[in-house]
């Protein structure tokens, strides 16, 4: 009775000591990583995801728009001018019969597109190129390109586009106008390609030099 005593006041003061058996130690969580980290800060902004989810849709319409299209994209009816939204025509139609929502989505695929080649072209390869060159002769050659994209981006972007426009248009609309009578293809001018073409090459400076300044 003694001995049962002893031993269990021994236990009790290693215990309370802290040389007792020790309790398991915390299970670690593993690291998350950057890009874990990114998405998790990004959900908690719904405004950010809201617009993501936007985009996302657009792009894909315009990705989409040969598959989803309802009517061919210049087919016009006349019988059935600037009508009401209805089951056949889910926009409407304009003044010369044509679907809206074909055109819509072949309008959303042509914004596509000039996005994606003013980013490449613009931001990815002339604007990181300007900033490289920049960046390893300093000197004279950062200085004057320094200050071309500084005087550049001084402008308004909207009165950019307009003298850009007005400066390249009539020279775009003859070399289109060449290749329709060189190759027979007619509708390049009337269709109004030449404008979103004009559009495309005005907003490439303020890509290149918007991301030279990064």
């Amino acid at each position: 009775m003694t001995g049962s005593t002893s031993r269990a006041s021994a236990t009790n003061s290693g215990t309370q000591s802290g040389t007792g058996p020790s309790e398991p130690a915390a299970k670690l969580l593993p690291p998350r990583g950057h890009w874990r980290n990114v998405w998790a800060r990004f959900r908690k902004r719904r405004l950010a995801v809201v617009s993501l989810t936007l985009i996302t849709i657009i792009y894909l319409l315009g990705i989409l728009a040969p598959v989803i299209q309802t009517h061919d994209y210049q087919a016009t009816d006349l019988s059935r001018t600037q009508h009401a939204p209805d089951s056949q025509n889910w926009l409407g139609t304009d003044r010369l019969g044509r679907d809206i929502y074909t055109r819509v989505v072949w309008g959303i695929q042509t914004t596509v597109i000039i996005t994606i080649t003013t980013f490449i072209t613009g931001s990815l390869f002339l604007g990181v190129t300007m900033g490289l060159v920049a960046g390893y002769f300093r000197g004279m050659i950062d200085a004057v390109i320094s200050r071309i994209g500084e005087v550049i981006s001084a402008f308004p972007d909207i009165l950019l586009i307009i003298l850009l426009a007005a400066t390249l248009r009539p020279r775009i609309v003859e070399f289109a106008r060449n290749i329709e009578d060189s190759t027979g293809i007619s509708g390049i001018v009337s269709s109004g390609v030449v404008d979103y073409v004009v559009i495309g090459i005005a907003l490439l400076p303020l890509s290149w030099f918007g991301m030279m300044r990064l």
